[in-house]
């Protein structure tokens, strides 16, 4: 339920300090903008860009051209490259910036090449805080955005791998099972359907405990399963996986 979960994350940044206030609305705003409710979303986002200070363009060629920039300095940079650093070590603002970046970039289904901006952008600024659990988050993202734009599991499962390692030394389920839905949507998005539906089994296995925020990904993922089944030619199971009428 992400709008009951976005208007919680709302009502409670009313009882936060300041810091914590924008947290908040940066979940809140995550959880709308993934659950499809993006003027809702939108309208909580704006506060936050104008709190973390990134400019919001609305001409899509330069959008489209901050893209293509940061990909380039991605590709000559390298992602395994980064000096890692504590949260407590990253500046506040720095930090702030990131999450923001993700929670905008949840916008793929609605304005795909916003969320791609975002979505390398967040990556860009993850690697040079060189915050662990965030650049996890920063590069499944990365990796989930190559699938759509429809690039082979070859070539998205190297940034997954490394999330994967991040989140496993940080026993960050949420990241962990995130790399799991991703790569399970990569190989769907590939053709690949008994892949698939076995990557995306383990990712729900995890988010299913402790990871209120996974919502929006436990939903797309059972719908992920199913139409596996169908392109597989399995009409039994996904019979068993219809609730009776």
């Amino acid at each position: 339920w992400p709008r009951e979960a976005g208007a919680a994350y709302l009502a409670l940044a009313t009882r936060e300090d300041p810091a914590g206030a924008l947290q908040r609305r940066r979940q809140a705003a995550r959880q709308l903008m993934a659950g499809g409710y993006p003027d809702e979303g939108f309208a909580v986002l704006r506060q936050l860009l104008a709190a973390a200070r990134l400019p919001l363009s609305p001409r899509p060629l330069r959008i489209a051209v901050s893209i293509l920039l940061h990909m380039l300095l991605l590709r000559l940079r390298g992602r395994a490259r980064f000096r890692e650093r504590a949260e407590a070590e990253v500046a506040p603002l720095a930090l702030l910036r990131i999450d923001t970046c993700e929670a905008v970039s949840s916008i793929a289904a609605t304005d795909p090449m916003l969320s791609g901006y975002f979505l390398v952008l967040g990556l860009w600024l993850a690697l040079r805080a060189g915050e662990p659990r965030r650049l996890a988050h920063a590069l499944s993202g990365e990796a989930h955005m190559r699938a759509g734009m429809g690039q082979p599991l070859p070539r998205v499962l190297p940034a997954l791998r490394l999330a994967q390692q991040l989140a496993a030394r940080l026993d960050d389920r949420y990241a962990l099972g995130r790399v799991h839905f991703v790569e399970g949507h990569a190989a769907h998005l590939d053709g690949r359907w008994r892949e698939s539906s076995q990557a995306l089994e383990r990712a729900e296995e995890i988010l299913r405990e402790g990871c209120p925020e996974a919502a929006p990904q436990l939903e797309l993922s059972a719908a992920l399963r199913m139409y596996n089944l169908r392109y597989r030619g399995d009409l039994g199971a996904l019979a068993a996986q219809v609730p009776p009428l």
